[in-house]
């Protein structure tokens, strides 16, 4: 699934949605959901924050798939806490 350490934007489209696919693989239906309602039902940001998933996932040592699935899991669960975050911020404004 983790390809070579290069910026997002030096993959071509196909290879982006393939990583999108691959990050998506280790996750559940449900979590799923709260990153595309939290990313404002917007496909393209949806798919932004699974790009900058798997760049914060490029910078660990990873070895193998288990691994993966973990890392994978634990930035999801900060990435969505950080938008829950900045939802109620705004809400409160």
């Amino acid at each position: 699934m983790f390809y070579t350490d290069k910026k997002i934007s030096e993959y071509e489209l196909y290879e982006q949605f393939e990583i999108v696919r691959g990050i998506k693989q280790y996750l559940d239906e449900e979590t799923k959901e709260r990153v595309y309602s939290l990313s404002g039902r917007n496909f393209d940001m949806t798919n932004n924050t699974y790009l900058k998933i798997f760049e914060l996932a490029n910078k660990q040592s990873i070895s193998n798939n288990e691994e993966a699935k973990i890392v994978i899991k634990n930035l999801v669960g900060q990435i969505i806490k950080q938008k829950e975050k900045d939802v109620c911020l705004n809400e409160e404004r």
